[in-house]
């Protein structure tokens, strides 16, 4: 009797799971049984599947079946989840707070921290609590603190030592300032401390450095200019041209507080050149804020590119760079001593180039701005308010959807002493930090929350998709198009108005108190003022009521006409006072309430006129030109949506001609929006007798129904025309993002149709921005989907290729097998491939052709048990991390997602899923707070995070999974026993493997054993095979074993591969088949 050793290939245990048709030596009714096992990334072991948990400690259950999952990144580049239900649509916002993470308990001498900087990849600031010393505090985790080292300046320390710091040539800088000339302004730290950079005259202070050119830049102020050095690594160099000044005045006697005087100016790079803003005085005593470029091509001077004067009364106190604009913000000043901040007085300003600044937001009230930092996309200023008083400190951040900075924390755990400050803000280890007095603090997610933003009108039955077209906005196919930007959810696109405007003739010039002045001069310097009687007048009696209150008021006579040109004309005989005529149209005592400037005079003096020609002509027309024998005037209105993301309708039905014969135009009936997001109207009108639509005028709010309409053909012609191309796009169940539009199918009525909107927008189309794809065919649009530089569209029986063309035109194409899909919820683009079901199978489709699997008869047997009145609830998703497609199957008569077929797109294995809820929507993204997640919805309203875990959010995972029956006899079929077997596995300590063993295709088994965990690491790539002996007598020609383990174990239950002994009763050895 001969013992042989027959080992059984370990990768036999994932490749066995491939086996469409079982190999020649196992009987036919042999079927492969997976469940909740998957083959591990090796290839060769079997992994039990990770459990999953909730999205967040603090969900609560939606009760109703999840219908979409989407990851949306706001205007302000905040990330957010969006989850679909049946009936609502609710936003998950992460909710960031400010934990302390070191305080300092000790006495204190000035400010602390101050300047921070990273250095050799420690988080570091300047302390002075220690009296006369400064120490560089350092950290490598932002939480625990050490001292790196401690210098004792040569001159006594102030509040303006150490305000910044800097790090160039891997060496530490930070600013000193000067009681007298020679005084060291600059400390470098090599190792150790090395004073550097005489100081011109006392009373200097280094407050800002930068970067830039491969040089250190260095900015110095003191009570009567700023000036700059450079810093090459060898020695400094002084920039002593400042628009030809030898430094750039600051315009005042006064010198800024201790506190902030490294706030009131700022070395950085814009466009790759080095600018300079500043804080400065006005001619006027008022102050003021410039922006100053370097000079790259001379290299020795800063010339100024911008200057506030006349503008406000405010200090620059903050610069940063974001969403493609500079901004700055600036500060109200008090100077009755020291330049202090005056209350908490703020202004912001943004600008595309440095030149033109645009006031964004009027005042606010953040109190003296500290710090600043753009941080994942988003601005965070920190604060003082209440410079004068308690100085709480707060944390600002940028919404742009609102416009405005909102109070994201106040930190008040305790309140600056007079004359301290705090710190700035800096990005450290993928976190941001901010510096409070005698503080540091992280700001740390501490919480979700769940807002319902919308609410359908109608039940959602089954999946839905999103999709983004423009950034900032997440467009959603649910009982209407929407489009949700920030929390606010917008019907996409406005429909137009429904009715015209109507017409009213007026030739009524209406005088009253707000335009009965008119303010002229009969000598130079002496000003005069008729007053009209307030009622209503013709062009013809306007005039003679203007002739006889200027008579009336004056000396000369008058001659008041109106012109053929539509103009009126004032003419004087220049008898009365120095024989001039000067109209005040803007300068007059009652030029508010100008009669000039009512009729078309302007709002600019008419001076200079002599005699003989003692006249002036108005520079507007009062009436329209229009008769009967050229041709009238008609109108349209469209309406309007402002914001982020401006909408524009299709205009409304034409109005009626009108006939003017030099009178104005009262427009009325304007018609009013349903929409609520509809804020504003625009209003197009044709010239005399034209066709075309121009714009001429817009009302900013959606009540105003009138308007008066005094434009000449001319100014209209100057407006655009109106377009036709700004219709609603459809509802339809199927959507994608592709070639920048958004592009719809399986509209109702149109199911063969697919719609596409203008190019850059998802909520406007041209009427003909559609494809028929057959048309004639009954069979319907079932899913689109953008793969590749392409859109394929899939119907149940067929499947099409669209592809862009030059710039503007598209190709339909059919692909060449036969193949749609029956689940439209089941297409996924896996990496190189797309995915679906469709009615024979699961088909891999890589661009050009589909090709369908190999799987085993448990996948085809799970296929036919499917709810044909469920295939629109069938779902697949994307496992990007693991390179799976999953496929949520309604199963028997399950209306949502019961049992879950996964395809290894990439080993090419099925293995067959099964959870204690139905998964009713499947989506992988990734955030910056939990990276990548494989998210799953279900049918009670739960969203989990798979892979992650060891059970099933606290439900223990029931799994097994049966080898194939192979063969263990030879050529003459004799039986074998199973004497032995080594089993290689790896599992927890005190977790328990359960082997059955089942012989010669019985159903029941004829062995169990059980197998111990003793792996001790909780970290599963470190964990090493256990290899267990045992002992059988098993005798039969086919085995098969099954593998179970019903513990909360997850993936950290593996079964590697195992050696199998048997005792052969053959005159010759011959290795083991196995399948």
């Amino acid at each position: 009797m001969a013992f042989e050793k027959n080992k059984l290939p370990v990768w036999n245990l994932g490749g066995s799971l491939n086996e469409r048709d079982p190999p020649s030596e196992v009987p036919a009714p042999d079927v492969i049984s997976v469940n909740n096992w998957k083959p591990d990334k090796d290839g060769k072991s079997k992994i039990k599947r990770p459990g999953y948990e909730l999205i967040n400690a603090g969900f609560t259950s939606f009760n109703e079946p999840i219908r979409g999952i989407f990851h949306y990144i706001d205007p302000d580049s905040a990330e957010r989840i969006v989850i679909v239900t049946t009936d609502s649509v609710v936003m998950r916002e992460d909710i960031y707070t400010w934990t302390r993470k070191w305080q300092d308990t000790d006495s204190f001498y000035n400010i602390d921290p101050r300047a921070p900087f990273v250095y050799q990849n420690k988080l570091c600031f300047l302390d002075q609590s220690a009296g006369a010393d400064i120490k560089i505090m350092e950290s490598a985790d932002g939480e625990t603190w050490s001292t790196l080292d401690t210098y004792t300046p040569t001159i006594t320390p102030n509040v303006s030592q150490g305000q910044c710091a800097s790090v160039f040539a891997d060496e530490i800088f930070f600013g000193l300032s000067s009681a007298f000339a020679t005084d060291e302004l600059v400390c470098r730290y090599d190792g150790s401390f090395n004073e550097e950079l005489p100081a011109a005259v006392g009373g200097q202070y280094t407050i800002g450095m930068h970067n830039w050119d491969g040089k250190l830049w260095i900015l110095v102020y003191r009570t009567a200019g700023y000036t700059v050095y450079s810093y090459d690594g060898a020695s400094y160099s002084l920039i002593s041209n400042y628009d030809g000044a030898a430094e750039l005045p600051s315009g005042s006697a006064q010198l800024f507080n201790s506190d902030i005087r490294n706030r009131i100016a700022k070395l950085f790079t814009w466009n790759n050149v080095l600018h300079l803003a500043v804080s400065t005085k006005d001619g006027g005593g008022k102050w003021t804020w410039e922006i100053h470029a370097f000079n790259v091509t001379l290299y020795d001077r800063f010339n100024k590119i911008y200057d506030s004067s006349g503008v406000d009364d405010y200090c620059f106190c903050s610069y940063f760079y974001s969403n493609s604009k500079a901004w700055v913000i600036v500060q109200k000043f008090e100077y009755v001593t020291d330049a202090d901040p005056d209350g908490n007085d703020n202004k912001i300003y943004s600008s595309p180039d440095l030149n033109t600044w645009t006031e964004e937001n009027g005042s606010l009230a953040m109190g003296m701005v500290m710090g600043e930092a753009v941080f994942e996309g988003k601005v965070s200023i920190g604060s003082f308010k209440d410079w004068a008083g308690a100085r709480t400190y707060q944390i600002w951040t940028w919404d742009s959807i609102s416009s405005a900075f909102v109070s994201e924390i106040n930190i008040a755990t305790n309140a600056a002493a007079a004359n301290h400050g705090h710190g700035d803000i800096i990005e450290f280890q993928g976190n941001l930090y901010a510096g409070k007095y005698r503080e540091i603090h992280k700001r740390t997610l501490s919480t979700n929350t769940y807002t319902e933003i919308y609410s359908t009108s109608e039940e959602i039955p089954g999946p839905v998709p999103a999709g983004t077209v423009e950034d900032g906005r997440l467009t959603i196919a649910l009982d209407q198009m929407v489009t949700i930007e920030g929390n606010t959810v917008y019907s996409l696109g406005l429909q137009p108005p429904v009715s015209a405007p109507t017409l009213a003739l007026s030739g009524d010039i209406v005088i009253d108190a707000t335009n009965n002045k008119l303010d002229f001069e009969e000598t130079d310097g002496v000003e005069i003022t008729a007053t009209l009687t307030n009622a209503t007048y013709s062009t013809a009696s306007i005039c003679a009521e203007i002739k006889a209150q200027m008579e009336a008021a004056g000396a000369s006579t008058y001659t008041v006409t109106f012109e053929s040109g539509n103009v009126f004309k004032i003419a004087s005989d220049g008898a009365g006072g120095g024989n001039i005529l000067n109209l005040l149209c803007f300068t007059g005592s009652n030029a508010a309430a100008s009669v000039l400037q009512y009729i078309g005079f302007g709002s600019i003096d008419l001076k200079g006129a002599y005699l003989p020609e003692l006249d002036y002509t108005a520079a507007q027309e009062w009436a329209l030109t229009g008769d009967s024998s050229v041709g009238g005037f008609k109108y349209v209105v469209t309406f309007q949506r402002s914001g982020n993301y401006p909408v524009e309708s299709n205009p409304s039905p034409e109005s009626a001609f009108i006939y003017p014969d030099a009178e104005k135009i009262l427009l009325t009936n304007i018609p009013v929006s349903p929409d609520p997001k509809c804020n504003a109207r625009r209003l197009y009108r044709t010239t005399a007798g034209g066709e075309i639509f121009f714009w001429f005028a817009d009302i900013s709010d959606n009540t105003t129904t009138t308007l008066t309409d005094r434009a000449s053909d001319n100014i209209v012609l100057g407006g655009s025309e109106v377009s036709y191309d700004r219709g609603v796009p459809p509802i339809g169940p199927f959507m994608e993002v592709w070639d920048n539009r958004l592009w719809i199918a399986g509209v109702e009525g149109y199911e063969n149709f697919l719609y596409f909107t203008n190019t850059g927008t998802s909520e406007e189309m041209a009427d003909a921005n559609f494809i028929q794809v057959k048309a004639r065919e009954s069979d319907r649009l079932r899913q689109i989907k953008a793969f590749g530089d392409r859109l394929i569209i899939l119907k149940t029986d067929s499947g099409f290729r669209l592809s862009k063309v030059g710039s503007s035109l598209y190709e339909l194409e059919q692909l060449p097998q036969n193949i749609g899909t029956n689940s439209s919820w089941s297409v996924v683009v896996c990496d190189k491939f797309l995915i679906w079901k469709s009615p024979f199978g699961i088909e891999v489709f890589n661009g050009n052709s589909c090709f369908r699997p190999i799987s085993s008869d448990l996948v085809e047997r799970t296929l036919a048990t499917l709810n044909p009145e469920a295939q629109h609830k069938n779902v697949g998703g994307h496992n990007f991390d693991d390179g799976e497609y999953w496929l949520g199957l309604c199963t028997g008569s399950n209306t949502e997602p019961d049992t879950m077929l996964v395809y290894n797109y990439i080993k090419r294995w099925f293995t067959i899923y099964t959870f204690p809820e139905k998964l009713t929507y499947l989506m992988s993204t990734t955030t910056r707070i939990e990276g990548l997640m494989f998210l799953t919805g279900t049918e009670d309203g739960n969203v989990y995070i798979q892979g992650r875990g060891f059970d099933d959010n606290g439900t223990a995972i029931n799994s097994h999974f049966q080898t194939g029956h192979f063969n263990v006899t030879s050529e003459r079929e004799l039986n074998n026993v199973l004497r032995r077997m080594w089993l290689k596995y790896q599992l927890p300590d005190q977790k328990t493997l359960t082997m059955e063993i089942y012989a010669d295709q019985q159903k029941t088994k004829v062995a169990t054993a059980s197998f111990v965990g003793t792996t001790p690491t909780d970290n599963v790539e470190l964990r090493n095979d256990i290899l267990a002996r045992q002992n059988l007598r098993i005798p039969g020609t086919y085995v098969s074993f099954k593998f179970i383990n019903n513990e909360k174990t997850g993936g950290e239950c593996k079964v590697v591969g195992y050696d199998l002994f048997f005792n052969k009763n053959l005159k010759m050895n011959y290795g083991v088949k196995a399948d």
